[in-house]
């Protein structure tokens, strides 16, 4: 709309060289467009940064879900090799997984010794016999 309104000023402005009211008309019009462009790019610029803010979290939160998942994975295969019951520990790792599963696409799969292994949904291994950590470095900018 900013750009039509510029357009047809432009065209009232070469029909009246010169004219006071179209030149003040047509420089309103560019102004008032340049003064929207300015603040669609402030908007974008915080928005990313929002975003830049809320994926770290993110990340920090699913590492520390991996995390605890780990442990978890320890303690309920140990419980599996002395024949205890593992139902406190495997609660709490069922808890963690479906918070997990909220954050990114998983894969889980259940190993025979009581652990889990976990995959991204495009098959990157998070977690097996072997904790990986999602890393992000975020630019601080919102780029």
């Amino acid at each position: 709309a900013k750009l039509d309104s510029i357009s047809a000023s432009a065209i009232a402005l070469t029909g009246s060289p010169g004219s006071a009211q179209t030149v003040a008309s047509f420089t309103g019009n560019v102004q008032d467009a340049i003064s929207s462009m300015q603040q669609l790019n402030g908007d974008v610029t915080n928005l990313r940064g929002d975003v830049e803010s809320e994926v770290g979290t993110t990340v920090d939160r699913i590492n520390g879900l991996l995390s605890q998942i780990n442990d978890l994975n320890g303690t309920v295969s140990q419980q599996v090799g002395q024949g205890r019951s593992t139902s406190g520990a495997a609660d709490q790792r069922t808890t963690a997984l479906t918070e997990l599963s909220s954050l990114v696409g998983i894969t889980v799969r259940d190993q025979p010794d009581g652990r889990v292994s976990i995959e991204t949904a495009s098959g990157a291994t998070l977690l097996d016999r072997r904790l990986r950590q999602l890393s992000y470095a975020g630019t601080g900018t919102g780029d």
